[in-house]
């Protein structure tokens, strides 16, 4: 799994991460999200290893990334889309990272088929799509056929086929193969389809920890009037919480009858009342409304 415990870290007089704490579980798919300048980038850099926290812990399989035996078996990641040499084809690409990792030569042709990327081994990685670039980054991370799985924007450059394979892909990896995905991405409406458990940060700091499956339970009430700021204060004295949005109210906590009574003690007119299933953007946009860096 991927633990993070109390991780802080600082860049001159801005917290970037501040006492971070969530964990990554095996078998499972986990999302992080967060606004743009949440602390995502540098929280996976610190995992990785690629940034060094001044206080707390990042432990990928119970030791900071740096104490890794064989990183490359033990953790594979996309981030950017990979690196690679534009005059090298595709095969030779991984098998320099192969030779670079003190991997078996065979892996190459087992990931290359497994993304999806088979059929063009000797085409000169300068002109592959986007999409293209983006299955061989994700093949490459697979090369050391580790047990965590790291990905930012995996969907980044992806056509609706390639958005299919990746969600199938991963979460086979996670729930057949049982590795720890974790998976970064802004595409809110794929990630309800992969992630099973999601974790939220904004400003550096947890927001929510919960599991996907928890939305189904969840419900959002949408209440239309000329008279908002009296209904989310209504709202928010019976118990419940309220986003404005012009003349809409989407109310949390409470349900639509008691949106309704609740109006109706404040004596305000509603123009529209109803129900709907709470998705992942919904939460979302309800947790980090306004806390955007």
């Amino acid at each position: 799994m991927i633990q993070v415990e109390e991780l802080t870290k600082t860049f001159g007089h801005f917290t970037a991460v501040k006492q971070l704490s969530f964990t990554a579980e095996a078998g499972q798919v986990t999302g992080f999200l967060g606004p743009n300048g949440s602390g995502k980038t540098t929280t996976i850099s610190m995992v990785l290893g690629l940034e060094f926290a001044d206080s707390g812990k990042a432990l990928v399989a119970g030791k900071p990334f740096v104490e890794l035996d064989n990183p490359a078996t033990a953790v594979g990641a996309v981030l950017d889309g990979g690196s690679f040499h534009d005059g090298r084809s595709a095969h030779a690409s991984l098998q320099a990272t192969c030779a670079a990792a003190g991997l078996p030569q065979s892996r190459v042709d087992e990931v290359l088929a497994l993304t999806g990327i088979a059929d063009v081994p000797n085409r000169r990685v300068g002109n592959f799509s986007l999409g293209m670039r983006q299955r061989l980054a994700i093949a490459q991370a697979l090369l050391g056929d580790p047990q965590v799985l790291i990905l930012d924007e995996p969907a980044n450059g992806l056509d609706p086929e390639g958005i299919l394979w990746m969600r199938n892909t991963l979460r086979s990896l996670a729930h057949e193969h049982g590795k720890t995905v974790f998976v970064s991405s802004h595409i809110l409406t794929e990630m309800q389809e992969i992630v099973d458990t999601v974790v939220v940060i904004a400003e550096g700091q947890l927001i929510s920890e919960f599991g996907v499956g928890d939305l189904a339970s969840g419900e959002t009430v949408v209440a239309r009037t000329g008279e908002v700021e009296q209904l989310a204060a209504a709202v928010e004295r019976a118990g419940g919480k309220a986003i404005r949005r012009g003349d809409e109210l989407s109310v949390t906590g409470l349900s639509a009858a008691a949106v309704g009574q609740a109006a109706l003690e404040a004596g305000v007119a509603l123009s529209s009342l109803g129900a709907e299933q709470q998705d992942l953007e919904a939460r979302y946009m309800e947790l980090t409304a306004g806390k955007g860096r």
